[in-house]
């Protein structure tokens, strides 16, 4: 069942935020700041957020937070995400 709360919730929180924008046919131009569908984006997060409270409350919020902050503790998957960034690739073509 959480897991069917989460799409449920990640598609309404989002489309509460998209729909009012398509059918006023607004549209996101680049270098426009409004309308814009970045608040959207942000609604699988939040019912990320509400699901894991409700089904395990603070302590697996902490847990969840925590694992985002801290990230993976082996070497290779720290030079493996180092190697991955955008901006040492543009670092390493720049220097060709």
């Amino acid at each position: 069942m959480p897991l069917i709360s989460l799409f449920v919730l990640a598609y309404a929180l989002s489309w509460a935020w998209w729909l009012p924008i398509a059918v006023s046919g607004g549209s996101v131009a680049r270098g426009d700041a409004w309308p814009t569908h970045l608040p959207g984006l942000l609604g699988p997060l939040i019912a990320a957020l509400v699901v894991l409270t409700v089904t395990e409350g603070r302590a697996g919020v902490r847990r969840w937070l925590g694992a985002m902050v801290l990230g993976p503790r082996e070497r290779r998957w720290q030079l493996a995400a180092v190697a991955a960034s955008p901006s040492s690739r543009s670092a390493s073509a720049s220097s060709r």
